[in-house]
């Protein structure tokens, strides 16, 4: 970026779409030293963010993840940017809503195109080449949710919030511990529970989560309670109950749709489909379904004004600064503890810890029929520690954020269990101490995006 007088670019703020504890998303006009205006959202950090965490390095490998991809689907990024001593990633700007505010307004045909769009930016993400041309990027999404996705006006759809992805090919800076596990509650696979990496196959299983609940009017995990999401994942057998109990509710004009949606949210992650398959599938079906396309949903739909929170920068035209390499990329990882970390409220952007699941236990000398189920399965006096370390502590937020950076409760690791404890029953046991209700969560996040995970996701 040049430091010459006069060939910096100008950035005319608007207004400030969304607000969370590590910055603001802003919606603007990027003017080019030669003249040339484009509209951007400005993802901005609070200037008081340490250089070193974990927020500028989210915004780095989202920036970084962002520029590596090109499909239509996905958000473009232009750059990084210094505005008055404040870093912020510059994304092409997208006049519409986050996908969470038109739960039961869509139609089968509708939500089945939405679905396409998401799963070939998936499938792009997985198979693109990376920068050297040679080696596909391989890039899980990890966070899949109705607020990570926005819809224009025109019916154009746009997967946002890179910022917890992980790639083969672009190395992350942000840390979050050896074998952690970052995500929203309510659209984590069973995987994700235990301690193996999630592949491609755990973004389909949110993306699925996502499609019920534009089908359904409601989360497929509705109002989570993290030890029952512990239960399903180590249970199949409940998990597939759970999941057909669910299905029960769609209307008939869901049949078609119904067959896929069961494969997206199979236990097993090598039961489901892979994300260019799911693209298709949908397309195929879309053709078939009665009911107004997404882009005539688009044009009829009664579209609300753009939701806004008074920002700092709100009206201001300001000249780019000399943003040096040392600005952004001579910052070193904090040291995170070993922890699993997951937004309670799928919407909001906070996130707390909990301890991680305990290594599987060593197997025994005789064969074990279940070697799948027994990997996940959770020994009963985890679920005691896990009470006791976590539930008092989660919290749900609800609504714009002018507060500092969430304080995050880290929880002790779970000690090793003795080698053949009794399994979990199908039935969740009686908590040895007295479980805090669910607190009801206040308003949803504004339309606007959330600036990384965990921040608002620019527009």
């Amino acid at each position: 970026m040049s430091s010459e007088a006069g060939n910096h670019r100008q950035f005319v703020i608007h207004d400030c779409l969304g607000r969370g504890g590590f910055g603001e998303v802003y919606r603007a006009t990027m003017v080019s030293p030669g003249g040339l205006r484009t509209k951007v959202a400005l993802k901005l950090l609070r200037s008081d963010v340490d250089p070193g965490g974990d927020a500028l390095l989210r915004l780095r490998d989202e920036g970084r993840l962002l520029a590596a991809l090109r499909h239509p689907c996905i958000l473009k990024a232009y750059d990084l940017a210094l505005l008055d001593g404040r870093i912020g990633l510059v994304t092409e700007f997208v006049d519409g809503v986050d996908l969470h505010q038109v739960v039961g307004d869509l139609g089968p045909r509708a939500a089945l195109a939405v679905l396409g769009n998401v799963a070939e930016a998936l499938d792009a993400a997985w198979t693109s080449s990376g920068h050297d041309g040679d080696e596909p990027l391989r890039l899980v999404h990890r966070d899949i949710k109705p607020s990570n996705i926005r819809l224009s006006r025109h019916g154009e759809v746009k997967l946002l919030d890179f910022g917890i992805a992980r790639s083969d090919e672009v190395d992350r800076e942000a840390r979050t511990g050896t074998g952690s596990t970052v995500g929203s509650l309510s659209y984590m696979a069973p995987e994700r529970f235990s301690r193996r990496p999630p592949g491609p196959e755990a973004d389909i299983y949110a993306l699925g989560a996502t499609l019920f609940e534009l089908l359904a009017g409601r989360r497929l995990h509705d109002d989570p309670v993290p030890v029952e999401m512990f239960r399903l994942a180590a249970n199949p057998s409940a998990h597939e109950q759970h999941v057909e109990e669910a299905i029960a509710e769609l209307g008939e004009d869901t049949a078609p749709i119904v067959p896929l949606l069961r494969r997206m949210l199979a236990h097993t992650p090598e039961e489901r489909p892979n994300a260019g398959e799911v693209a298709r599938v949908a397309e195929e079906l879309e053709e078939s379904l009665e009911g107004p396309t997404l882009k005539r949903w688009a044009r009829d739909w009664a579209w609300p004004e753009q939701e806004r929170v008074a920002g700092s920068f709100d009206g201001r035209t300001i000249t780019e600064g000399t943003l040096s390499r040392a600005d952004v990329f001579d910052t070193q990882p904090t040291a995170s503890s070993d922890t699993f970390s997951i937004d309670l409220d799928p919407y909001a952007t906070t996130e707390k810890d909990l301890p991680l699941l305990p290594p599987t236990p060593e197997p025994r000398s005789e064969p074990d029929p279940e070697p799948e189920r027994r990997a996940l399965w959770i020994p009963m006096g985890a679920v005691v520690l896990l009470l006791l370390a976590g539930v008092g502590a989660w919290a749900v937020r609800g609504g714009p954020q002018s507060a500092g950076p969430p304080q995050d409760t880290a929880a002790p690791r779970v000690p090793q269990p003795p080698p053949a404890p009794p399994p979990v029953p199908v039935e969740a046991p009686e908590p040895a101490v007295p479980v805090p209700a669910p607190v009801e969560p206040s308003a949803p996040e504004p339309s606007a995006p959330e600036p990384s995970a965990p921040e608002p996701s620019p527009p």
